[in-house]
């Protein structure tokens, strides 16, 4: 929660007439939406805070002989599923004309490749690209069946990474990468048996988390380097590329929560369906594209022809505001924050599906300052994959216990019964 904090605060202090020297936007960000954008954190903030005495001090996760074998197939299928989408989108790019040399040109900044990349050759494919989101709850399960068999998957590890930096580099999507990079380590965190040294003391979180912010702009540098940097704004911007990176960074957030002021004040109706972005279907549902899409038209328009596009997306702090109205978002967010709250305290009880959802929608709280996560058509896949897993595990009498770090250890720790080995 407080990872995004730096982002929220400096927006507010970034002066009006910056928004347009910096990044092409007129001013929406009045004082009314400041206030609103606070408020929202703070309520979600305040939910967590005082949900702490409902959680459980010690931790351990149950899990039956039949439970395992599950669990074992449901990974492979995810991943199955994972990998064929990823495997299907770039033989259809190398149909499209990609090749080792136009992926050189786009490192090295060579002309519009990169821009080529992501519009034509690398173009999402209806119904497949969908279900490459599924990596996202591939990475907890696969460090969940790690700390089971103590076997680690290493093929399957480097070859998740090896995508989502692919689609990071060179589909300029490094949400695919943050999405599967927090999910993983999260998971990691939450099951060792001793607690991370880097957290354990006030003193080191707070290095932590300073160092993180660190590694979070030069990441960004790494990935902007090819994208912008070199085809465009090398020759333009007086500063080296580290300086770049944190004023584009900031940029990203400031012009998220301007979007979201432009869309509150743009928009005609108040609709539940403006919370969602992108385009949703489902199977005998069909699309529900034409209400979404109806939801942001207003937006849509003036964001094009009164902003730049090149900045479109809308805050989560605001979206709420913009899709439900003042009062109807504050009372959103307390429903939001008492949901993480009861899914944490499900997986502190020890629901394996608890924590992977729990380790799934970090990103929905990290990122809240940029976007409105779980309304994207992006965690879609997600839900369907969280409900699959938590109708075939189900529940069973014979149980054996994976102790984590949260408390002290169980008498049964490490202790596993038929299929699952020391």
């Amino acid at each position: 929660m407080l990872l995004p904090m730096p982002t929220l605060i400096g927006s507010l202090f970034v002066p009006e007439r910056s928004f347009m020297a910096l990044w092409g936007q007129p001013y929406f960000f009045t004082e009314d939406y400041k206030m609103a954008a606070i408020a929202n954190i703070l309520i979600l903030f305040s939910v967590f805070a005082l949900a702490v005495v409902t959680h459980r001090r010690s931790t351990t996760i149950y899990i039956s002989d039949l439970q395992t074998g599950r669990l074992e197939i449901a990974t492979r299928l995810i991943a199955l599923i994972t990998f064929s989408s990823y495997a299907i989108w770039f033989a259809v790019g190398v149909f499209r004309g990609l090749s080792v040399s136009m992926l050189f040109s786009a490192l090295t900044g060579q002309g519009e490749t990169i821009y080529l990349l992501k519009s034509v050759i690398l173009a999402p494919i209806g119904g497949v690209t969908t279900w490459s989101q599924l990596a996202v709850i591939l990475g907890p399960l696969l460090v969940i069946r790690w700390r089971l068999t103590n076997n680690f998957p290493a093929v399957m590890f480097l070859v998740l990474l090896g995508t989502v930096t692919f689609r990071a580099l060179f589909f300029s999507e490094r949400l695919a990468l943050i999405e599967v990079g927090v999910s993983t380590l999260m998971a990691w965190a939450l099951i060792r048996s001793k607690p991370l040294a880097v957290v354990k003391t006030p003193i080191r979180w707070l290095a932590t988390w300073a160092g993180s912010l660190g590694l979070l702009v030069a990441v960004f540098a790494l990935f902007e380097y090819p994208r912008s940097w070199l085809t465009y704004y090398a020759a333009r911007y007086d500063g080296n590329i580290l300086d770049f990176a944190a004023q584009r960074l900031l940029g990203y957030y400031s012009t998220a929560l301007n979007n979201g002021s432009l869309k509150a004040q743009t928009t005609s109706e108040l609709s539940i369906f403006g919370l969602l972005q992108g385009r949703f279907s489902l199977p005998f549902v069909g699309s529900w594209g034409e209400e979404i899409q109806a939801s942001n038209e207003s937006f849509s328009y003036a964001l094009n022809s009164g902003s730049n596009p090149e900045f479109n997306n809308v805050s989560g702090l605001l979206l709420t505001d913009a899709a439900l109205g003042r009062f109807a978002s504050l009372i959103s967010w307390v429903v939001f924050g008492f949901v993480i709250v009861w899914i944490a305290n499900r997986a502190s009880r020890g629901g394996i599906v608890a924590l992977v959802a729990y380790c799934s929608l970090a990103i929905s709280v990290l990122e809240v300052v940029r976007i409105y996560y779980v309304g994207t058509s992006r965690f879609l896949p997600i839900i369907i994959a969280l409900l699959f897993l938590n109708f075939y595990l189900g529940r069973s009498d014979n149980q054996s216990a994976l102790s984590t770090h949260s408390g002290k250890r169980s008498n049964e720790s490490d202790r596993f019964t038929g299929s699952v080995p020391l």
